[in-house]
């Protein structure tokens, strides 16, 4: 699966692949304050959700 991060612009901050019955953290202290778009795909399904990052 393929986990893509972008800022509301829609620009790519963070990109990875991982397995489906992975753990994934990601390190959000170097993100600017704001609304992120996290999408998870593989073959099968897409799903998009809404982070905020507040400091």
């Amino acid at each position: 699966m393929e986990v893509i991060i972008s800022d509301i612009t829609g620009k790519i901050i963070y990109k990875t692949t991982a397995t489906a019955t992975q753990k994934l953290e990601v390190n959000t202290t170097d993100f600017a304050e704001g609304v992120y778009l996290v999408q998870v795909h593989n073959e099968n399904y897409i799903e998009t959700k809404k982070v905020v990052v507040t400091k």
